[in-house]
């Protein structure tokens, strides 16, 4: 038995899972495997940063959504660092 104050559940079906946000395609930019990405945390905060691995390489990926919001844009996230002058870390750095 519920009480006054126990929150009411919803039990409507969840929507299609590719109704809730967009795909964007991406090509990666070391290997060239064509891919796609939904859009990170920071992304849908409004900051376009994102990252994840290539699926056919596995090179650790920066990704931003391209300035005409059609695809997103790969770069080794290494690559990405040393753009703001950030030297990364290596294996067993400390």
């Amino acid at each position: 038995m519920q009480s006054e104050n126990t929150p009411k559940i919803d039990h409507s079906p969840m929507p299609e899972v590719d109704e809730l946000e967009p795909h964007y395609p991406f090509v990666c930019s070391v290997c060239g495997h064509e891919q796609n990405a939904r859009p990170s945390i920071f992304m849908r905060m409004g900051i376009n940063s994102g990252h994840g691995s290539c699926m056919s390489c596995g090179t650790f990926l920066h990704l931003e959504i391209a300035p005409d919001n059609t695809h997103i844009i790969s770069k080794p996230h290494d690559e990405w660092l040393r753009s703001f002058g950030i030297e990364p870390m290596k294996a067993g750095d400390e």
